[in-house]
């Protein structure tokens, strides 16, 4: 029997709570400390209540700023820098990045850093500090890349599934052996692609391997960190608007597979309506 574990008191983990998880590992910090932590997370403002504190996390870009024990406000343009401000009853306080702070990457640190040292100044100071180095050699930045890797692939063997069900959306290529591409292409620029053989009525499939050449075969300059459909048919390349053509494939592309293979159904049912 497997027993759900509640990460920052969530029972549904998604992009954000993996993004804070992240952060939170950076610190070095134990796990089971956060298991029963209450975070209030909207697209405003992170609130959780650590030591009886009211802690809010929000960006600039906001309308309102949160009242709370302690308030952090990240990323206000500064020239081409970015301020990043702490206030409490007592304190105000604030840092200089040249980047801009990922929110959900900082509330997983600095909620690890304060924990230890219950002294939001330290925490505040630790979290900026190792927020910078997750984007360059810090091991948890290869972590994070790999859980978003196996969500990106779990969702392309999920996408393949779909479009190999629909068979409307197979017939198009048809009665002579087509092809269909199905991928993305990750940050060191290798292509991991299903393909779908459609010959006559039957159908094949390879499971998704890494193909460096093939980003090479693709339409269009904007491929990197993109999921793609890929059909070798030129009856889409009057329709410019949804797809990408080269004298071998039309595509489209997009940040989910599975929401491509929605757009295709979309297409190909109002094109037969």
């Amino acid at each position: 029997m497997t027993i759900p574990v509640r990460i920052f008191g969530q029972k549904t983990v998604d992009d954000e709570i993996i993004s804070l998880l992240a952060g939170y590992i950076a610190t070095g910090s134990s796990l089971s400390e956060i298991e029963n932590i209450s975070l209030t997370m909207n697209k405003d403002v992170l609130t959780a209540k650590i030591y009886g504190k009211n802690i809010m996390i929000t960006t600039h870009d906001q309308q309102t700023e949160p009242a709370g024990d302690i308030v952090v406000i990240l990323n206000k343009p500064i020239s081409e820098s970015y301020m990043h401000i702490l206030k409490t009853t007592n304190i105000k306080e604030k840092w200089i990045t040249f980047r801009l702070i990922n929110k959900y990457y900082f509330v997983g640190a600095f909620i690890g850093f304060y924990l230890v040292s219950n002294n939001p100044v330290d925490a505040m100071d630790k979290a900026i500090d190792i927020i910078k180095t997750m984007e360059n050699d810090n091991p948890v930045s290869s972590v994070w890349e790999r859980l978003n890797y196996y969500r990106v692939y779990k969702r392309l063997l999920e996408a393949t599934e779909r479009l190999l069900s629909r068979s409307n959306l197979l017939e198009i290529q048809g009665r002579r052996s087509k092809e269909i591409l199905i991928g993305f292409m990750n940050d060191d620029l290798n292509v991991f692609a299903s393909k779908i053989i459609v010959w006559g009525r039957s159908t094949f499939t390879t499971p998704p391997v890494r193909i460096v050449s093939i980003k090479n075969l693709l339409p269009g300059t904007n491929v990197r960190k993109r999921s793609f459909i890929c059909l070798d048919t030129n009856i889409l390349e009057n329709n410019r608007a949804l797809f990408e053509c080269n004298n071998k494939y039309c595509c489209i592309f997009g940040d989910d597979p599975i929401k491509l293979v929605i757009r295709l159904e979309k297409f190909f049912s109002g094109r037969k309506a």
